[in-house]
């Protein structure tokens, strides 16, 4: 099954690139990959994560460091919705 990332998935990424580039700029593209890699797994076996939300649309997470990643399995196709920091409070209006 084919993996497409939203556009705030993307956005995500590289706001996620650019904070840890302020630290270590070498691992900012290292971390960001293995976080991409695992989104691409999804497509393998998407249902190994939990639900976390079933309204609007079914959500599911992956976890990765510090970093949850939500997506949703459609017919023929994952979707990487959102990438957050775990310490981030999480409001509806983010999967908007």
């Amino acid at each position: 099954m084919r993996v497409v990332f939203s556009e705030a998935a993307g956005s995500d990424l590289a706001g996620i690139a650019d904070e840890i580039a302020r630290d270590n700029p070498g691992r900012a593209l290292s971390f960001v990959e293995e976080i991409r890699e695992l989104c691409l797994s999804l497509g393998d076996f998407p249902e190994r994560f939990r639900m976390v939300r079933s309204r609007p649309e079914p959500l599911r997470q992956a976890v990765h460091g510090a970093y949850r990643i939500f997506y949703a399995v459609r017919d023929d196709h994952v979707r990487i919705v959102r990438v957050v920091h775990s310490a981030r409070l999480i409001h509806p209006e983010m999967f908007a």
